[in-house]
């Protein structure tokens, strides 16, 4: 793009008749409110970007918490991994054996002490022995044990610091460390795994096991390590965080449950002595709760949090910031950590910065709007008595004086105005006198032209009629065809069912008489289901009945079974004849056969009359339809699909020769409309697509609901795969007495016609074309806007 550098500002021109659209106070009043505007919209900008700041802030501090979390939770429990490593080394040397489990008890006591996080360290083998090292939150010592040699009862001995057990503290019957569902794991893993979060069985905390299983050297199980994590002191640690002034934090299982806190709450229920741990989403801490609601709400369950996210949230009507991060090792640790910071804690300096703001703005705009309203009044009052002058001058009350007594511009301008005012008062006196004449001789012209208009419009009408009149009588030899094809096959059907009447009434006394009572009723159901019979036959198809059918009758014995096949076969008996050989076996079976046969043939003559009756009636109701002339001259609300099939109807005689019509009607409203006129605009549309095709080809009509520059239309689209139109033609198409046809075939008014009633109803036409595709779409509104 070039640029001229020696380009002139933009004229103020453009501006004006802007401002000009306000009063004057409102003028004079926003040069002064500008700057406070500026200084709102300054202030406004570092509220915004206060709070962005605080945005990065609080990300920053809780992505800090999370990663001190995280160190201080992987450091925490790879602890009781090297508990077991250490215990597997001595298996490994040989110092001690999974058969023998006493040798354990100092080994395990001395571990138990020497790391303050642990609980118990423990070892279980698959004969069912069990020994547990194992310390209580109190610092009480405890050996445990269980096994054959006690029939598999838990018992908690006290102990001394060598591992020595003094008395018995707690029992517990049928503990078999193999039955275990931990233990059962450890196996099926067959390395170093965790157990799921468990309650102590000695006192109330929750627990979590690095289990590690141990073998031979044919790689066959013989036990397993087990050491106990005190989760109770990750909530110690969560709760010594300093996250902001209130913000909290929190670890979960992808299950739910809730593992620590740092709000002091237990992360297990307690009730009728039976210990249960707790789900994140019934904890009785509120932040906790909804916060884990929304983590499910965004991610549908917590196991679909894969990587670190943050997301904002509102507790309580107060804005939380909240941070989530998956924690996970080599063993198979898979835990959440949950940091929550509510906004109010970084807020306390921004909100006063805010108030301060606000109170400075609200007092600068009172200052402003004070100053603003003096100058204005000072400024504009005696315009103001100015224009109230004017008003009354322009009302036609010349004696109107003005009362200011100023010696600056504005007492210049008042003067000036009563010079113009006695001038303009001599100038309105001439001006009426010639405004009369001038209206009598407007009144004279309007006159004038409100009768051409009415011939005009008259004639208008009486040449849309001549051109429907021109097509009908273009149409009426292939009308009168479409008549005379039912006339004739009412006159044909009358004759065949006059002369099947007159044999039957002739042969039916006889053959009634000659027929066996109880054979009555076989004869006339043999009638009666030729009746119920309407399936037609292609000749092939006869014929192979026939053929079967004779085969059938002639195995029964029955001479002259071509002729009775060929007659069942048109009264529908196609299968099994064996019901009608009592029929069949009669002495006169021919001329009996030959009677139901003409009593049947009654209802088909009486069809094909009753067919043709009602496709002649059609075509005498289209035909009625389309001649007709509403005078009315008010539009009506009628189904545009049925003027369609009005004229297809009359046309029908020149399509069924060579033209395949294919009608796309999609269910539409009926709209107003002049439905007279509009049979003229289809007329013209289907006579031009047949002529263009010249009697071969497809014609495509399709109906359809759409919206044209926001109004809900209908769009009927005639296709025709003729000649096309030429380009050098296209633009004159729809010019009046403009034609390609030959002397005396048309008139060139035809698409004129057409656009003038499609303009009455407020459409529009448009015409694509080129060979072998020629298309006339026509817009018509569904609600019509009569013409003011």
């Amino acid at each position: 793009m070039r640029i001229d550098a020696g380009a002139r500002p933009m004229p103020l021109s453009p501006v004006l008749p802007k401002v000009r659209r306000f009063s004057l106070p409102v003028v004079l009043t926003l040069p002064l409110l500008l700057p406070l505007a500026a200084l709102s919209l300054v202030g406004y900008l570092s509220l915004r970007s206060g709070q962005r700041s605080i945005n990065d802030l609080a990300e920053q501090l809780m992505g800090e918490v999370s990663h001190r979390v995280q160190d201080n939770l992987r450091e925490y429990v790879s602890v009781p991994h090297q508990i077991n490593a250490n215990k597997v080394a001595a298996y490994s040397l040989g110092y001690l054996k999974t058969d023998d489990l006493v040798p354990w008890e100092k080994l395990l006591i001395q571990q138990v002490q020497f790391y303050p996080y642990i609980n118990f360290t423990s070892i279980g083998n698959e004969l069912g022995s069990y020994r547990t090292g194992e310390k209580l939150s109190d610092g009480t010592l405890r050996i445990n044990r269980s096994g054959q040699e006690n029939k598999f009862t838990f018992e908690s001995f006290n102990a001394t610091k060598t591992g020595d057990r003094t008395t018995i503290a707690t029992t517990v019957p049928n503990f078999d460390i193999r039955r275990e569902q931990s233990y059962k794991d450890a196996i099926k893993a067959g390395k170093t795994t965790w157990s799921a979060p468990y309650l102590s069985f000695l006192e109330p905390t929750l627990l979590v096991s690095a289990m590690e299983p141990l073998y031979d050297g044919d790689r066959k199980p013989q036990g397993v390590l087990f050491t106990a994590l005190r989760l109770d002191h990750i909530g110690r640690f969560l709760n010594d965080l300093k996250i902001g002034k209130t913000g909290q934090a929190f670890i979960i299982e992808r299950s739910g449950s809730l593992l620590a806190t740092s709000t002091k709450e237990m992360p297990f229920l307690e009730q009728n002595g039976k210990r249960t741990l707790i789900d994140v989403g019934d904890t009785k801490n509120n932040v906790t709760k909804q916060t884990s609601q929304a983590l499910k709400e965004r991610f549908s369950n917590f196991k679909a949090i894969q990587n670190g996210d943050s997301l904002k949230l509102t507790i309580d009507r107060q804005p939380y910031f909240v941070r989530v991060e998956p924690f996970r090792d080599d063993k198979g640790l898979d835990w959440l950590i949950v940091v929550t910071v509510p906004e109010a804690d970084f807020m306390a300096q921004i909100q006063t910065q805010r108030n301060t703001t606000i109170a400075l703005s609200i007092g600068a705009g009172a200052i402003a709007l004070l100053i603003s309203a003096w100058t204005v009044r000072w400024l504009t009052r005696p315009l103001i008595s100015l224009t109230e002058a004017a008003k009354d001058l322009a009302q036609g009350n010349w004696q109107t004086r003005l009362q200011v007594h100023r010696s600056d511009e504005v007492g210049d301008l008042a003067r000036s105005f009563q010079t113009m005012s006695s001038q303009l008062q001599g100038s309105f006196q001439r001006l009426e006198d010639a405004n009369q004449t001038l209206e009598e001789r407007v009144t004279q012209r309007t006159e004038e032209l409100q009768a051409t208009v009415k011939n005009l419009q008259a004639t208008q009408q009486e040449l849309i009629q001549a051109e429907k009149m021109a097509a009908l009588g273009q149409l009426i030899a292939g009308v009168a065809h479409e008549v005379n094809t039912p006339l004739g096959a009412i006159q044909a059907a009358g004759g065949n069912a006059s002369l099947a009447l007159q044999e039957a009434l002739q042969e039916l006394p006889r053959i009634w008489h000659s027929l066996p009572t109880q054979h009555h009723n076989l004869f006339f159901n043999l009638i009666t289901s030729s009746l119920s019979t309407d399936q037609l036959l292609t000749s092939r198809e006869k014929r192979q009945r026939v053929r079967q059918l004779s085969q059938s009758i002639e195995t029964m014995g029955i001479d002259n079974a071509r002729n009775l096949a060929d007659t069942l076969v048109d009264m529908g008996v196609h299968d099994d004849v064996t019901p009608l050989l009592p029929l069949l076996q009669h002495p006169d079976c021919d001329r009996l056969i030959k009677t139901a046969y003409n009593l049947a043939r009654l209802r088909g003559n009486h069809q094909t009359i009753q067919t043709a009756v009602d496709r002649a009636s059609k075509i005498v109701f289209a035909l009625k339809n389309y001649a007709r002339f509403d005078h009315s001259g008010r539009p009506t609300v009628a189904p545009v699909i049925d003027g369609i099939e009005t004229v297809l109807t009359l046309y029908n005689n020149q399509l069924k020769h060579g033209i395949e019509l294919h009608r796309q009607y999609e269910t539409v409203p009926d709209i107003a409309c002049y439905p007279d006129e509009l049979n003229q605009v289809w007329t013209n549309l289907v006579h031009n697509a047949i002529q263009a095709m010249q009697g071969k080809g497809e014609l495509t009509i399709t109906v359809q609901p759409k919206d044209r520059e926001g109004i809900a239309h209908l769009q009927v689209t005639v296709i025709d795969n003729g000649c096309g139109i030429p380009p050098d033609v296209m633009p004159k198409i729809f010019t009046p007495f403009f034609t390609t046809k030959p002397m005396g075939e048309g008139s060139g008014l035809g698409l004129d016609i057409v656009k003038k009633i499609i303009d009455k109803h407020h459409g529009a036409i448009d015409v694509t074309s080129q060979v072998g595709r020629t298309a006339f779409q026509v817009w018509l509104p569904i609600q019509l806007q009569e013409d003011s």
